[in-house]
């Protein structure tokens, strides 16, 4: 938790982002072995989609006003927003079945 508060006040969004997505790695490693199988199965699809929307951010953070002057009408936050909420619904129905 310490590192969590000292990343937020300290680091860029980046690296923020960055600690948040190995912290939320370990924590499927580290009880990997308390879930049912079913579960076990969907533990690289979920690693997967939060290692993409992690991408679609960093994309976003340091190409932002690239894509916007080649793109200026496509809203490319509203896709990451959206993206995100799709894996949290998913993370979210995987875990209400334990």
């Amino acid at each position: 938790m310490l590192y969590d508060v000292y990343a937020f006040q300290n680091l860029s969004f980046v690296f923020y982002l960055a600690s948040q997505f190995l912290i939320f790695i370990s924590l499927f490693l580290y009880y990997y072995k308390y879930f049912p199988e079913d579960i076990k199965e969907k533990i690289p699809l979920i690693f997967s989609l939060t290692l993409f929307v992690f991408l679609l951010i960093l994309n976003e953070s340091y190409n932002c006003k690239k894509m916007l002057n080649k793109y200026n009408n496509f809203p490319f936050h509203i896709l990451v927003e959206i993206t995100g909420i799709f894996i949290f619904y998913n993370i979210c129905s995987i875990f209400s079945k334990l």
